[in-house]
């Protein structure tokens, strides 16, 4: 029976420690025509030595370094691991996660010639892989709408894509340091046909959850991250309201009128007035007597450097309505 090669392509950078137990979980993959390409985006920890001694043991390793010319990131790392494939198929997977046996397997057998792309559950683990919890998943006609609002939980690992799709996209941006498989994720999803997709709902990755960390960036104001969020919302409200989905407009817009608040509250007035020039400025059917109170009061918020919670408070729940 005929098994197309399938390439898990895992981007690295001082995961040594972790890295050996992903390695292992590709290994012991029950379909056993892949190839997993690890790059480095410039590890200073023992992780060449781990990745050596797998290639050592099994030919279908392949290691490689972020060239020094492209930006440091996983972004580059996963766009540059893409340029190096060999596979039919292609599934972006990160160095701490574990492949449940059965990973690629259950994938490609649902492929058939229209589907573009298996997308998969999994379960969300502690750092010790523990306290399994399974992401929601269902079957959606509407996969763009239902996936940025977070109605599906689709990760990185979740999607194994026809390399043939993926040839003809742009992929990761490098631009992005926060939510970068949202913003290529949701680009991907708009306007694709439902017949291009499958989703199984059996949890098929462990998703290593790092507590301490994620905690640590919950509560610290980041000022690249905040910026890659508001490309993010803006790109999709503007979707959404091409095709008229207030689903889509009303989260991206709560979404980016919560990122101005904090901006000016962080003393980040350059992304406040960023929102401000391509996001409130072109807003369309929020009333005239909300429009003008937010294109004016907005200017006057960040002239004065003022963060009102009563206005934000107003902004942030407003919605928008059917024609």
């Amino acid at each position: 029976m005929y098994q197309p090669l399938v390439t898990i392509i895992i981007p690295t950078f001082n995961r040594a420690q972790l890295l050996s137990a992903t390695l292992d979980s590709v290994i012991a993959q029950t379909y056993t025509n892949w190839e997993c390409i690890v790059v480095d985006d410039g590890s200073t920890d023992a992780t060449p030595a781990v990745v050596s001694s797998y290639i050592q043991k099994d030919t279908r390793f392949n290691y490689y370094k972020r060239p020094v010319d492209q930006p440091k990131g996983a972004n580059t790392c996963r766009n540059y691991g893409f340029e190096k494939s060999k596979g039919e198929f292609i599934n972006w997977f990160d160095d701490d996660d574990i492949l449940l046996p059965d990973f690629i397997e259950s994938k490609v057998c649902l492929f058939s010639e229209e589907v573009q792309m298996v997308i998969c559950s999994g379960y969300l683990v502690n750092e010790h892989l523990k306290e399994p919890l399974i992401l929601n998943m269902f079957n959606s006609s509407n996969i763009f709408r239902d996936y940025l609002v977070w109605r599906l939980k689709i990760l990185t690992p979740s999607i194994l894509f026809r390399k043939t799709f993926l040839e003809k996209q742009r992929l990761f941006s490098t631009i992005i340091k926060r939510g970068q498989e949202t913003e290529l994720f949701s680009r991907l999803f708009f306007q694709l046909n439902s017949n291009a997709y499958v989703i199984t709902l059996m949890p098929l990755f462990r998703d290593r959850q790092h507590g301490a960390s994620k905690t640590g960036r919950d509560l610290s104001y980041n000022s690249s991250y905040a910026e890659s969020k508001h490309i993010i919302y803006t790109q999709n409200f503007f979707r959404g309201q091409s095709i008229n989905d207030l689903d889509v407009m009303n989260y991206c817009y709560s979404k980016n009128m919560k990122l101005f608040f904090n901006a000016i509250a962080n003393n980040h007035l350059s992304l406040a007035i960023d929102i401000r020039r391509y996001f409130i400025s072109k807003l369309k059917n929020l009333g005239i007597g909300h429009f003008v109170e937010v294109t004016t009061l907005s200017a006057w918020l960040i002239l004065f450097q003022f963060p009102s919670y009563r206005l934000r408070k107003r902004w942030l729940t407003f919605e928008f309505k059917m024609k």
